[in-house]
């Protein structure tokens, strides 16, 4: 599969472990209705035996496409427990790039919204691999896939970049934070799969899609409060800035959002008048203390804002109050845009105050900082003042407490702990605040962080996932026993109505021959005369 420099056109490589048979629409639509996007469509088997050889062939691929049919098995791509694509998606998403991988279910009963997102919840490596999930159906298969046109087209497009550069994303990520090609090869990995930072958030790379933002709204509020801020973002005064809009609901499940926030670039933290107070951060119950503090060092200050709607009054002089009386929203967001209801109802063209809010979206969204987090690892990128977040703060949260099982932070080079003999015993503080030495070594003092401990996060992060996913088969052990030991608690109940039956069928012969035995004994006195006459007569007829 050789290509030149010259060629724009896409070659696109669909793996699968079904027979190409199954697949074979797809090959003919990309190849007539996209061809203007696409020189070259390949199928590329999937088995246990030819793992080297289809690695060979995905990186003469610019767009990767993981095909299932539910007719080949269940719909077990990753995250279950005998999943078929686990290895071969993290391999394509790092390979070529999570923005050029698809993945394709076919012949679904209900290709909708509600099941795509069960599935998206249910594996959610999926999300975390790749750019578009797309379900058709069993019969009308071709008018299922397009009527994703628009998305196909944006990822097909999405590859010209990678094709340019000879199908080599270490070079790309390297080339737009100024690595050496080296470092690059070491921290390829780093995130377990899910594309690398650098390539989705820096503003160098010569993408047009990727220059604009994939925006994440987080709220606990239900997502019929903020349509309209949704429908803003994705219209037409928006369109050079923004390239997606995903609501993302807020629940208790941390873990939940926190693997949500690296599909986003730019987060915008929502929160209404309508489901309750303004307790947002620093107050007793706040709703949002680690969310926006996780979304601040996960994507920058710079690329976070606060929204707060319905209010009664969204004046100059509401906001600096709602900063001084909770300093964390200007601590970890580049703007509060206040929003009240008499500016909704009178609409964005007649209210002169919306305008000027919709205008400072707009600088925040065109603001381009010199520094991102995905380079946040490098010391360079940092001023002394500047504070930079450590994978201790991530892993531990706003709160302090350990939010990624089985993590700890490594112990610092420059301060080694005391051993016996030296006459130093550490303090309970100092021996209670475990992520103190990682904080320090990547403090605004501290030197950059070093390829061992980036190859010691790497296995960590793998070694998170073998245990969420090893809790996951055992919740749903847990949920079969529970059905079992239920099916035996109705079956004991049933048991105990037919042994009650039993026993009041005992009683009731008992009493049968209890009624029985006093008749009998109440006939026999009348027999004893009789006998006696019969006696006397006897003797009387005696010579």
């Amino acid at each position: 599969m050789k290509r030149t420099k010259e060629s724009t056109r896409q070659i696109v490589g669909i793996s699968s472990r079904c027979p190409q048979c199954n697949l074979q629409w797809m090959i003919e639509l990309l190849s007539s209705d996209f061809s203007e996007l696409v020189s070259e469509v390949t199928y590329l088997p999937i088995s246990n035996d030819n793992s080297d050889k289809w690695e060979k062939k995905i990186q003469g691929c610019s767009i990767g496409i993981l095909y299932h049919s539910l007719n080949h098995g269940r719909i077990n791509i990753t995250d279950v427990e005998g999943s078929l694509y686990d290895k071969e998606l993290l391999y394509m998403s790092q390979c070529l790039g999570k923005e050029n991988v698809m993945v394709v279910l076919d012949d679904i009963e209900q290709p909708n919204k509600e099941e795509t997102q069960r599935i998206q919840r249910t594996q959610p490596s999926i999300n975390n691999c790749s750019s578009l999930l797309l379900l058709t159906a069993n019969k009308d298969k071709e008018t299922d896939f397009l009527s994703q046109i628009n998305a196909i087209s944006e990822l097909l497009n999405r590859g010209k970049y990678l094709h340019s550069m000879g199908n080599q994303p270490s070079k790309i990520f390297a080339h737009s934070l100024g690595r050496t090609d080296r470092h690059s090869k070491q921290t390829q990995s780093f995130d377990d799969g899910a594309t690398p930072q650098s390539a989705r958030k820096s503003p160098n790379l010569n993408i047009p899609c990727s220059q604009k933002y994939s925006v994440g709204v987080f709220s606990r509020c239900a997502q019929s409060n903020y349509d309209w801020l949704v429908g803003l973002l994705t219209s037409g005064d928006f369109g050079n800035l923004v390239r997606e809009v995903h609501a993302v609901e807020i629940s208790n499940d941390y873990s939940e959002f926190f693997s949500a926030i690296n599909n986003y670039t730019f987060a915008i933290l929502y929160h209404s008048l309508n489901y309750g107070r303004l307790s947002i951060t620093n107050v007793t119950d706040s709703l949002y203390d680690e969310h926006l503090e996780t979304l601040s060092k996960c994507l920058g200050k710079e690329k976070v804002i606060v929204v707060l709607d319905d209010l009664e009054d969204s004046s100059s002089e509401e906001k600096r109050k709602i900063l001084h009386e909770q300093p964390s929203i200007e601590r970890y967001s580049q703007e509060l845009l206040l929003i009240s209801e008499t500016e909704k109802k009178a609409g964005i063209n007649n209210s002169h105050t919306m305008q000027g809010k919709l205008e400072k979206l707009k600088q925040t969204l065109e603001t381009r900082p010199k520094s991102h987090p995905s380079s946040s690892f490098t010391h360079e990128n940092f001023s002394s003042t500047e504070a930079r977040p450590s994978w201790s703060d991530l892993a531990t949260g706003a709160s302090g407490i350990n939010m990624i099982p089985g993590w700890y932070p490594p112990e610092s080079t420059e301060n080694p702990p005391c051993t016996k003999g030296e006459g130093t015993t550490p303090s309970p503080a100092d021996t209670a605040q475990v992520s103190a030495p990682v904080s320090k070594g990547l403090g605004s003092d501290g030197p950059p962080i070093n390829n061992q401990v980036l190859d010691m996060l790497d296995q960590i992060l793998s070694d998170v996932k073998q245990i969420d996913k090893k809790i996951s088969s055992q919740t749903r052990q847990l949920e079969e026993c529970k059905e079992e030991i239920s099916k035996l608690t109705r079956q004991n109940e049933e048991l105990k109505k037919v042994f009650q039956e039993f026993e009041d069928s005992k009683k009731n012969h008992c009493e049968l021959c209890s009624q029985h035995k006093k008749k009998k004994e109440e006939s026999e006195p009348d027999l004893q005369p009789h006998s006696s006459n019969a006696v006397a007569l006897i003797n009387n007829s005696t010579p």
